[in-house]
């Protein structure tokens, strides 16, 4: 559910906040954020980048236990 609340709360923002530019990335894989140097399944700088930008604020919103 929490893609749900996610997707839900960003409705509400673009209803009040029309001209707020907002991308949500769903992230399966956390293991993908790490840099391929650190994982195998990390994601190239420049993928990375192109995902979540070099210069805007970030919310990472992450529904589990650390371990």
């Amino acid at each position: 559910m929490p893609t749900l609340e996610t997707l839900a709360a960003v409705s509400i923002l673009r209803e009040h906040l029309p001209d707020l530019r907002i991308r949500v990335v769903n992230v399966v894989d956390l293991m993908r954020l790490q840099p391929r140097s650190e994982h195998p399944h990390g994601l190239p700088d420049v993928d990375f980048d192109g995902l979540f930008t070099k210069d805007k604020p970030v919310i990472f919103a992450f529904h589990a236990y650390p371990g």
